[in-house]
């Protein structure tokens, strides 16, 4: 019989397949989220509509943000997630459609604000974003146009004419 896995205390249990898929919960609220989204599911295949997309639009907001000052670990709160939420999305080629509406919502809740820290450790988190993103070469949200951030071809060229 294979062990059972335990979800982690601070998972939220509902609001993703995480628990369900890999940590096999059966709680209410992940039995009641595995339904609603294998519904959801069957109706985007039926429809025709992709259930990934590209990351490239989700990277180029989440750095964006950072050149803004927003550490990784703030834009997860900010969405609701973890701390490690932005970053996995970071690795990925191919994301959910729900997370990039995600990641979109909290850029859009973002982009227009500067973060302002009110103990040193916030300070010290804003200005490693900021200084970071500005090491890499990111460019912050004004200087993105809303039609080229999610283009995946010539990445390169994107980023330096946005950059620029």
């Amino acid at each position: 019989m294979s062990e059972r896995t335990i979800c982690p205390p601070d998972h939220a249990h509902g609001k993703n397949s995480t628990c369900r898929a890999q940590h096999h919960c059966k709680c209410e609220d992940c039995t009641t989220f595995g339904r609603e989204y294998e519904f959801w599911r069957q109706g985007q295949l039926k429809a025709g509509r992709p259930l990934q997309v590209p990351s490239t639009g989700a990277i180029r907001r989440l750095r964006a943000l950072q050149r803004l000052g927003w550490s990784l670990s703030a834009i997860g709160h900010a969405a609701g997630h973890t701390e490690s939420w932005p970053h996995s999305i970071t690795r990925q080629t191919v994301i959910s459609t729900r997370t990039d509406k995600e990641v979109r919502a909290v850029y859009d809740a973002l982009s227009m604000r500067i973060p302002v820290g009110t103990t040193p450790n916030e300070i010290a988190a804003i200005t490693r974003a900021r200084r970071y993103a500005e090491r890499q070469g990111w460019p912050p949200p004004l200087a993105w146009d809303d039609d080229a951030i999610d283009l995946p071809d010539n990445d390169e060229t994107n980023e330096r004419k946005a950059a620029a």
